[in-house]
């Protein structure tokens, strides 16, 4: 059995790298929703040990959004701001 990490999201001015060690190589779910709940993305992606990728928030009206990613049975939860 493998450790599960944290994913690390990283913001510089609006361009959001998510990068995630995933030795369990188990598919990758990510979600983005404004402040008010709304889905505004939804992506699945193949299992890698190594997953990185980027997403620009910059034309996000609202202050922040929350980054959902799921993988190996756990789910991580992140608010970022967009400005």
């Amino acid at each position: 059995m493998y450790e599960v990490y944290k994913p690390t999201l990283v913001n510089n001015k609006g361009l959001v790298t998510l990068s995630v060690l995933n030795f369990n190589e188990s598919p990758i779910a990510v979600r983005i929703y404004d402040n008010d709940g709304i889905e505004l993305y939804e992506g699945k992606f193949d299992s890698k040990v190594s997953f990185f990728k980027k997403f620009d928030i910059s034309s996000i009206p609202a202050t922040g959004c929350v980054f959902e990613i799921s993988y190996a049975d756990k789910i991580f939860t992140q608010t970022v701001a967009t400005k």
